[in-house]
């Protein structure tokens, strides 16, 4: 809104020429001007206005209130083009200026009227003018009203585009809850504009937003071959890689980001891609490199199922005990602690863990392989028992289950022969309670 100045008349003076008093005083001005003697010139503007009073004239205004703003004066000079815009409600020079002022002072509503009415004044030819506006109404946090002007620029001055027109269009439509209308504005201007960062960028957010993320990941991989993309949209890469099954992209991409911060979430996203794209041992290169240091439950996790398929069976042991450390019940770590012990044949080792981790679920495997190995020890009793006794007579147990719900290869004395497992998934039974 316009501040109206009390005390000036309103009489307009468009059609008037200036008084001989203001006429000579502007004169003057012009060549105190001329001979870089800004101060005297400002000083004649200034006692002539005051002079003048009801009877100034918007073009002495004007040229006051420019002076006064080159003074760093930008409050009283905005007394001035406001008196000014009043005087003449056509000087396009008096609305700019105030628009731009008010803008630098944060009256933003002022400003965008202002910018408004001297756009309206130039033809509606100067882009520079619309730009301000919107920016004023984004400023005032009228976002529907800034993006309404950022699309207008962007459709009616195609060969000015600009690409702070762009970052502007984007920014109103994430507030304002409208970015596929942006999203389909941008996308045609691909061909012409695309090689810009900041373009890649504004775009890339926008999808990002929408949850388009194979889209998404297009224009931040163009920014990763300009060579311009932040640690901050690397890890978006990352992420988005991850999500959409590109587990070996996503490793290189969070191996990347590991050598700028160091940190146990980007250690355990690396290690899970490499798992993922079926890479164990360039995951446990990584593991092996950084559990120790972080100490995390389910960096653990991952080195023991990863040492364990490797058939490292007391390392594997130290590791998931290492997670139960941290989360006592975790019943997958249980599960694996009291599987290994049994392939030791420390059988009786072996019971705690699994009582632990068994429950009444149908297909249990801690408790389907505690009841096995109780059925074993209890063979072993009889054995022991019944030595004398016709080999008929002896019930060997069954084969024992093993905690991926595959058969085992028991050679029935209790000594299973090692499998290799499959890479942990970060779902795998109770692997939830590390996330």
């Amino acid at each position: 809104m316009l501040v109206t100045v009390p005390g000036y008349a309103q009489a307009s003076t468009c059609n008037a020429q200036p008084s001989p008093y203001i006429n000579q005083a502007l004169t003057r001005a012009s060549l105190f001007l001329e001979q870089e003697k800004p101060q005297q010139a400002l000083r004649v503007l200034s006692t002539t206005s005051e002079k003048a009073a009801d009877a100034s004239h918007h073009l002495l205004e004007f040229h006051l209130g420019v002076q006064l703003a080159q003074h760093d004066q930008p409050q009283q000079a905005l007394i001035h083009f406001r008196h000014a815009s009043q005087l003449c409600d056509s000087h396009a020079g008096s609305w700019q200026n105030l628009g731009r002022l008010a803008f630098e002072t944060g009256h933003f509503d002022e400003a965008a009227t202002a910018l408004e009415q001297a756009f309206r004044l130039s033809g509606e030819q100067r882009s520079d003018l619309r730009y301000f506006q919107a920016l004023a109404r984004y400023k005032q946090q009228h976002w529907q009203d800034s993006l309404t002007l950022s699309l207008e620029l962007l459709s009616r001055f195609p060969a000015q585009r600009k690409l702070d027109w762009i970052e502007l269009a984007a920014a109103a439509a994430d507030a304002a809850d409208r970015r596929p209308q942006v999203i389909d504005t941008l996308f045609p201007l691909v061909p012409a504009m695309g090689g810009s960062p900041r373009f890649r960028r504004s775009l890339a957010s926008l999808l990002v937003q929408e949850q388009r993320f194979s889209e998404a990941m297009i224009q931040l991989k163009d920014l990763d071959h300009m060579g311009v993309i932040d640690p901050s949209e690397l890890r978006i890469l990352a992420d988005i890689c991850r999500m959409e099954e590109l587990p070996l992209d996503a490793a290189g991409y969070y191996h990347r980001l590991a050598a700028q911060e160091h940190s146990a979430e980007l250690t355990e996203k690396e290690a899970e891609s490499w798992i993922a794209g079926f890479q164990p041992q360039r995951a446990r290169m990584v593991l092996e490199r950084e559990v120790a240091h972080w100490d995390t439950p389910r960096l653990w996790l991952l080195t023991g199922q990863l040492r364990f398929d490797d058939g490292e069976l007391e390392p594997a042991l130290t590791a998931f005990r290492r997670v139960l450390t941290h989360t006592p019940d975790h019943r997958y770590a249980l599960t694996m602690t009291g599987y290994i012990l049994f392939l030791q044949d420390k059988l009786d080792a072996a019971l705690p863990w699994l009582d632990k981790a068994a429950d009444d679920r149908p297909g249990n495997q801690a408790g389907a392989l505690r009841d096995y190995i109780k059925e074993l020890l209890e063979y072993r009793q009889r054995h022991q028992q019944l030595t004398a006794a016709p080999a008929q007579s002896q019930v060997r147990p069954s084969t024992p289950p093993s905690p991926d719900n595959k058969a085992g290869t028991g050679n029935g004395d209790g000594h299973q022969r090692h499998q290799a497992h499959q890479p942990l998934p970060h779902g795998a039974e109770d692997a939830t309670s590390m996330q």
